[in-house]
């Protein structure tokens, strides 16, 4: 089953095999029947790979078609092995549109301040952002973040997740219950405080809200 295959590709050997989520590894899951089947390229997938890599990140890439028990179990299995797992496809409205659905099932906390904020940057350059559902939170200490299926969405998306996302995981796998939320707390405030000299400060401040979001859903 095309669904259960994965390949790792090191972006620089900083991540460790087996053991707990490293916070140097990332996952790419890929929503699409079409690439499942062979007969549409994985191009959103393939991006975001480059992305991660440029980060320093080890990446895992898997794809599953646009079945709910499919994206859910892949959900899961990358998050007993990421810090990070970023979907990509599924999150319209259209009937086989089941990410956000999937994914909610298998999170155990939500942090909606980072999904608002990649629909508001998002809202800025096309209309069609209105119909994105995508969501985010968190399973474990793993974040998972749904993003769209077009190489824009993705590239836009993670501009948005860039500034904190990396620091923010490397202060939360060092560091466990109330002393991670302080962490990310912190984190949420310098953010607040760069949003003074931005030419944007909504957007960072949406931003550091999500950081936040991610501080508060921390076991």
């Amino acid at each position: 089953m095309s669904g259960l295959s994965a390949k790792r590709t090191s972006g620089g050997g900083l991540g460790e095999a087996g053991g707990s989520p490293s916070s140097q590894r990332a996952a790419v899951l890929t929503v699409s029947d079409g690439v499942d089947m062979g007969t549409r390229e994985d191009a959103s997938g393939d991006l975001l790979q480059e992305l991660l890599v440029a980060e320093g990140f080890e990446v895992v890439r898997r794809v599953v078609p646009d079945e709910r028990d499919s994206i859910a179990e892949a959900i899961e299995e990358l998050a007993a092995d990421a810090r990070l797992v970023l979907t990509t496809g599924g999150t319209g409205v259209g009937p086989r549109d089941v990410t956000p659905e999937a994914t909610a099932s298998v999170l155990e906390r939500m942090v909606p301040g980072i999904a608002e904020a990649i629909r508001a940057d998002s809202i800025d350059k096309t209309p069609h952002a209105l119909l994105s559902r995508g969501i985010a939170g968190v399973r474990g200490t793993t974040l998972v973040v749904n993003l769209p299926g077009s190489t824009g969405g993705c590239r836009d998306g993670f501009a948005i997740l860039q500034p904190a996302l990396r620091h923010a995981l490397e202060r939360a796998e060092k560091l466990s219950g109330q002393a991670r939320r302080d962490a990310l707390t912190q984190v949420a405030k310098e953010l607040d405080a760069d949003a003074q000299g931005a030419a944007d400060q909504s957007k960072v401040r949406m931003l550091a809200t999500a950081v936040t979001d991610l501080a508060n859903a921390q076991p």
